[in-house]
């Protein structure tokens, strides 16, 4: 991890966890046929929708216990 000329690393950094926690997201069912990374960036506004694809295609995102197969896939 890059570190300041201090040594330490930078103060914006210090505050992000080094390991991502999990989170549930509960998404109500009125968002049926919406893609679903559109539907996580307007309920996760501080993730960018980018990042939320990334995560998906990564397998890190769960519908209902099972991976996630596309940042475009439908909810149901």
């Amino acid at each position: 991890m890059a570190k300041g000329p201090d040594g330490e690393r930078p103060r914006w950094r210090k505050a992000m966890p080094d390991k991502p926690q999990p989170m549930i997201v509960a998404i109500a069912a009125d968002a049926a046929g919406e893609r679903l990374d559109k539907a996580l960036a307007r309920h996760l506004g501080h993730v960018s929708r980018a990042r939320l694809q990334a995560a998906i295609g990564a397998g890190s995102v769960t519908i209902d216990g099972r991976v996630a197969r596309s940042a475009a896939q439908r909810l149901a």
